[in-house]
């Protein structure tokens, strides 16, 4: 049904748009408060979301009328401060979800050309799941914190900032139920997002997995954060379960290698996720694999030998290699560097993204898939990336780090350099580590 509001009919329409996401038609995303909210990165707390799965049976919430009202405002195409952050990378030329998802869901447009004139939709389903199933981690990262790790408990106690009362905390309190009250869309599942904590290590995921298996729905696509530090969970071996599905997406979130890499990401054995990822190559080299480090003051000098090395070690290859810019804390933010430091990032920088191209250039990385051509390949533009080489992947790559060199040199926030010093004093006498000695470039900061 069609009325005046409704300003995204096309894709066209959706390349346009200035707010719309496709996500109130086809996402659900669930966080470790049990709030059913837009998406990952918009508020977690109750009054900005459309409710919560511990309270609420999840069907009612899906066409409630806080989701409903959602819904009005991207058929109008207007803003809503939640999205806030897509729209800040986006002024910022980075990549944002509200892009990657309508890219991704474009076929599902006729969903919002049905939806009734109060943001009621008959047919739209929650076919993308993103369900953050508790705080359960093995790792205690620097950029992190208690709300995403378990293992930040002790230190953020003495540190002061705890986030739950207890060391791990769960989304749904009740996860099978909350499964079951789902069970009418597993049929037309799409997507399966994980991320943690640490998804490997719940055995929700390890429930849910096998419930897909049971039900021999082996084409739903499932894309995981996972820091890569193990692969097995109580007998079962990932890297096995992965062959019997058609499209498995690694996202790693590892931001250096060595020392370097096990300081930023505490608990991690990085000689362990070494010999993951070979074992990976091994068994499951069709499973699509993307090494996706937090750009940050810890690694913002070595990022460039960190994707070299890994490239020439045959552990990825070039395009395999996408950053993210890190913006809270801000005490971490490449920002807080002197002038004279971001000029010298901002150069190691600059010669490898021309590496990569002249890389590129002589080593031509492989085509898409041919399944995500047909059903994505015309539609790439609406993830706004300016193409320099023709691969998407490695375009992608490329534009990140242009960007993060403009959010660099963009603010000056130099003023929190003593916060950074009295942060990582602080961790580094918890843990029996010495920033300044694992990464001496940032030893003029103290």
């Amino acid at each position: 049904m069609f009325f005046k509001r409704n300003k995204i009919k096309t894709v066209q329409d959706l390349k346009n748009s200035k707010a719309f996401c496709m996500n109130p038609w086809v996402h659900l995303f669930v966080s470790q408060k049990g709030t059913v909210g837009p998406c990952c990165l918009a508020s977690w707390e109750e009054d900005k979301t459309f409710g919560n799965v511990n309270t609420q049976n999840v069907n009612e919430i899906w066409n409630g009328e806080k989701m409903r009202a959602f819904r009005k405002s991207m058929m109008a195409d207007k803003p809503d401060e939640r999205c806030h952050q897509c729209y800040l990378n986006e002024q910022n030329g980075l990549r944002s979800k509200r892009k990657t998802v309508n890219f991704l869901y474009a076929h599902h447009l006729p969903l919002v050309n049905d939806t009734q004139r109060n943001g009621f939709s008959k047919n739209a389903q929650p076919v993308y799941w993103d369900i953050r199933l508790s705080n359960l981690c093995n790792l205690s990262c620097r950029i992190c914190g208690h709300h995403s790790s378990s293992s930040w408990f002790e230190d953020a106690k003495a540190l002061g900032q705890t986030n739950y009362e207890t060391k791990i905390h769960k989304g749904p309190a009740n996860f099978e139920a909350l499964v079951k009250q789902l069970d009418n869309v597993i049929d037309n599942l799409e997507e399966l997002y994980f991320a943690g904590g640490e998804p490997l290590l719940m055995p929700e995921h390890l429930f849910l997995i096998n419930k897909l298996i049971e039900r021999k729905r082996f084409q739903v696509k499932l894309r995981y954060n996972t820091n890569f530090s193990q692969t097995n969970f109580k007998g079962t071996e990932f890297l096995e379960v992965w062959k019997l599905f058609d499209d498995v997406f690694i996202h790693a979130s590892l931001d250096d290698s060595g020392a370097r890499g096990m300081l930023q990401r505490h608990g991690l054995n990085w000689s362990q996720a070494v010999l993951n990822r070979k074992k990976m190559l091994e068994i499951c080299p069709n499973v699509d694999f993307m090494l996706t480090p937090t750009i940050s003051v810890f690694n913002i000098f070595s990022l460039p030998q960190f994707h070299k090395s890994l490239v020439e070690q045959q552990l990825i290859k070039i395009d395999e290699f996408i950053p993210h810019v890190l913006k809270s804390p801000p005490y971490y933010s490449i920002q807080i560097l002197p002038v004279h430091l971001k000029e010298k990032a901002g150069k190691l920088i600059q010669d490898h993204i021309q590496w990569v191209i002249d890389y590129a250039r002589l080593n031509p990385p492989e085509a898409p898939k041919e399944e995500h051509i047909k059903k994505w390949g015309g539609n790439f533009d609406l993830m706004g990336i300016p193409k320099v080489t023709g691969h998407g992947k490695l375009d992608i790559q490329i534009n990140e780090l242009k960007q993060c060199l403009e959010f660099m040199m963009s603010g000056d926030k130099s003023a929190l350099i003593p916060e950074f010093v009295r942060i990582s004093n602080q961790l580094d006498a918890l843990r029996g580590e010495d920033t300044r000695a694992s990464l001496p470039e940032l030893a003029e900061l103290w």
